[in-house]
């Protein structure tokens, strides 16, 4: 098992999932490449769906520390978290959220 999807999923996955060794692999695997940028989609598509904006009002912090941990891992200068301008809660969230980091809110 690699160390770098065990350290990423314990310090974000919820105390109650187990430990699942095939997401590790998915995440090790995704997490193994270079990139310059990383991209957090959370305009969701779907009119009625709204977790996404949700989740992204509420746990702006958790969001961003999340990104960021992933563009360290991958070697990424910047993050782009994009959204939809219409969430302006979230979007508000987000852009204090990534305030002084390489990370930015994109609608």
């Amino acid at each position: 098992m690699c160390r770098l999807g065990w350290r990423l999923l314990k310090g974000f996955a919820p105390p109650e999932w187990p430990a699942s060794a095939g997401l590790v692999f998915r995440l090790t695997l995704t997490l193994s490449g270079r990139a310059i940028v990383v991209l957090a989609n959370g305009a969701e598509c779907e009119p009625l769906l709204h977790k996404d904006a949700a989740v992204m009002e509420r746990r702006a912090a958790e969001v961003v520390r999340g990104l960021l941990a992933v563009m360290e891992a991958v070697g990424a200068r910047e993050g782009v978290i994009g959204g939809k301008a219409k969430h302006r809660a979230s979007v508000e969230a987000l852009q204090q959220a990534v305030w002084n980091s390489p990370a930015r809110v994109h609608c």
